[in-house]
This record gives C-alpha cells, sequence and structure tokens, in this order.
C-alpha cells in the first residue's frame, strides 16, 4: 500500500527537488505555503484494491446511474486527502473498459506514463455549496500538481456566480449562463472521459453531469507557474485545457468511490501499518496515519448491480434541507466510530422549494 500523502509532505518541504516544475517566486512560496495548511488538516484515506475495482467497474455505469452517485458522493468530510494505487487502477481500467466495449482492441495505452499512484486534495469552497478537488501523483520520484483545480456541486446545476470563466477575448467578463454551460459541456467531457461521452453520446444525463463541474483555481498552481502568468485570460484558457488532461475521467472515478463510500454497506475502515522512516528529497518523510476503506461486496459482476444500488436518486429535486446525520464507520478490528454529517441546502429552486416542519412528540403521545 502506497503513502502518497506523506511524499506530498516531504515535497512541500523541498519543493525545489520534490515538485515538479517548480517555479520560485513569491507567489509560488505563497501556494507552497497554502497546500501545507490545507493538507495538514485533511482526514486521510486510500482506497484499497478490493474497493478499487468496484469502484472502476461501477464508474462504467450509465449516465443516469453515475447522476444518481452524484447525489449520494458527498464527501464525507469538509477537507479530506484519498489516495489509490493508480498503476492498479489502470489496469482495471483497461481489463473492465475493453471487456464493456468502451476501448477497442486497438487502443493505444501508454503505461510507460502512467503515474505510481495519484491522490486528491479535497475541500468545500464557502458559500457556495460544492467541494474543489485538486490532483497531486507521484511520477518518476516527483510529484506532479496540474495548474488548476476542479470544483463540482452534488445536486442541481453550478451556479454561474460560481464560476471560473475563461475567455480568449484579451479580458475576463462576467459570464452569462450559456457562457458557463458551454464551457462546462467542453471541460465534462473530458473530466468524464472522452470515451465514455462518446459511448452514451446523445444521454441527456451527460449535460446533468457537465453542469455540475467547472474548472477553479487550484492552491497549488502558483509553484509551477511563471509569475502573474496565470492573469492572462488566454493563457488561463490554456491552462484549464492542460488541467483537463491530467483530470481525464477522475472525476467520474470519484464520484463512484464516494457514492461506494457513503452507500448504506458496511464500510470496513483500518489503519495503515506504519512502514520503516524514510528520506525523500534530503528529509525525513512524515509518518501521518492513513485510513484504509474496505468495501463489503460481491466479487464485481458487470455494472449492473450498481445501477440497481442507486436507482433513484437522479432527476431534478425541489430544493430542501438534508437534515444532519451520523455516519458510522467499522474498523477492522470491530470498532464503530461515528462523524457528524451537517445540515446543507440541496436540490434546485427552479422546481420549488420544500420546508420541513418537524413536530417531536414523546413514546405513547397521539
Amino acid at each position: 500500500m502506497g503513502d502518497l500523502f506523506n511524499t506530498v509532505m516531504a515535497a512541500l518541504a523541498q519543493p525545489r527537488k520534490g515538485i515538479s516544475m517548480y517555479q520560485s517566486h513569491k507567489y509560488s512560496e505563497a501556494s507552497r505555503r497554502m497546500c501545507q495548511q490545507g493538507l495538514i488538516g485533511t482526514q486521510k484515506f486510500t482506497v484499497c484494491n478490493s474497493l478499487l475495482e468496484h469502484a472502476v467497474l461501477a464508474s462504467f455505469c450509465k449516465p443516469k446511474a453515475l447522476v444518481d452517485m452524484c447525489e449520494l458522493a458527498v464527501p464525507p468530510f469538509r477537507n479530506m486527502w484519498i489516495e489509490w494505487d493508480e498503476k492498479h487502477r489502470m489496469e482495471l481500467l483497461r481489463h473492465h473498459g475493453t471487456k464493456l466495449g468502451y476501448f477497442d482492441n486497438g487502443f493505444e495505452w501508454t503505461p510507460d506514463t502512467w503515474a505510481d499512484e495519484v491522490g486528491y486534495h479535497i475541500w468545500d469552497d464557502p458559500p457556495m455549496p460544492h467541494f474543489c478537488y485538486s490532483q497531486y501523483s507521484l511520477n518518476e520520484g516527483q510529484i506532479l500538481v496540474p495548474p488548476m483545480s476542479f470544483s463540482m456541486v452534488n445536486e442541481g446545476d453550478m451556479d454561474a456566480r460560481n464560476s471560473d470563466h475563461f475567455t480568449t477575448a484579451g479580458k475576463v467578463v462576467p459570464p452569462t449562463l450559456e457562457e458557463v454551460r458551454r464551457q462546462q459541456r467542453r471541460f465534462g467531457k473530458v473530466l468524464l472521459s472522452s470515451p465514455y461521452a462518446e459511448k452514451h453520446k446523445g444521454d441527456a444525463s451527460l449535460e446533468t453531469l457537465y453542469f455540475r463541474m467547472n474548472p477553479s483555481i487550484s492552491n497549488a498552481g502558483n509553484m509551477i507557474l511563471p509569475r502573474q502568468l496565470a492573469r492572462d485570460p488566454e493563457m488561463r484558457m490554456q491552462l484549464a485545457d492542460q488541467s483537463a488532461k491530467a483530470y481525464a475521467g477522475d472525476m467520474r472515478f470519484l464520484i463512484t468511490v464516494l457514492a461506494l463510500v457513503n452507500y448504506p454497506h458496511t464500510i470496513i475502515e483500518r489503519k495503515v501499518e506504519r512502514g520503516p522512516t524514510r528520506i525523500a528529497y534530503g528529509r525525513r518523510v512524515p509518518r501521518n496515519e492513513l485510513r484504509v476503506l474496505e468495501i463489503d461486496l460481491p466479487k464485481p459482476r458487470g455494472t449492473t448491480r450498481y445501477e440497481r444500488m442507486f436507482k433513484g436518486g437522479g432527476g431534478k429535486k425541489r430544493r430542501h434541507v438534508r437534515r444532519g446525520h451520523w455516519r458510522r464507520y467499522r474498523r477492522k478490528d470491530g470498532t464503530v466510530t461515528t462523524q457528524w454529517i451537517e445540515e446543507q441546502w440541496v436540490g434546485s429552486a427552479e422546481v420549488g422549494t420544500i420546508t420541513h416542519d418537524y413536530e417531536l412528540k414523546s413514546k405513547g403521545a397521539k
């Protein structure tokens, strides 16, 4: 089992050695510190190979089922880190994707370019109800960071006011709704992966997913950019395109991982055993503990099971408050822990708003 989070922290402590294409200037230094501060407070998880296979196979469900998963895939913590063995995931992707007809036998795979490990820093970004996803990967001993993050809402369309808009007109202008939607279609196809989008071309649920995602400025972006480069609108569009390619297919995969974690099955959570002390980039690697997520499901056989599991969540729902609730985790040693999920507004105001009144009665009251 990998240990990407601790390697990232070591790389941030020695960015000239650890961060690929690191640029040294005052903005990159501020960006580096922001990344360190954000990551220190995360809840840390790693996806074991059994859950990895379920998530890869579930990610090939039809778009409507993926919309249902998206509504359940609210990150369980407001500031979290999740990582996995990327080479193993890509082998699963190649195997199941070819078997299901998403890739033909002549599809050109390039295993020599696959990262060893991939991790995501996920955090909420108030006041709008959405989460930001920022990628870190390990390749040839250095940490690669795309210049931009991507943000996603789990229910309803992303508010245009909550979207970065990139224009080639020479200046940043307040976007119209149609401009934002056009941009979301452009990036959404890549974020879900082009083979998946082509396979389901014409399915209206694809746009439902596209309209929930959009590029956003990354905390890590300035570490690899020349000074003030990101202020150029045309360059920002190029950076967004470049980042989308690095994220290709990952947003679809993350939706299924988080949906499986939140699904009311038993999630077995165990801590990674601490390995020997390591040295990277001339410094001792921190030894933060990560929790491994396993899932209690039968061996995956096709995508139908997952479509049935998450059926019924799709389509626009009236705006309403989702009550706060407890989420239970059972560790492999039998210990049960709970985490409180706070209330939040979900659904679309376009189809109405529901106001709940709760009446509490004592036992035996009529």
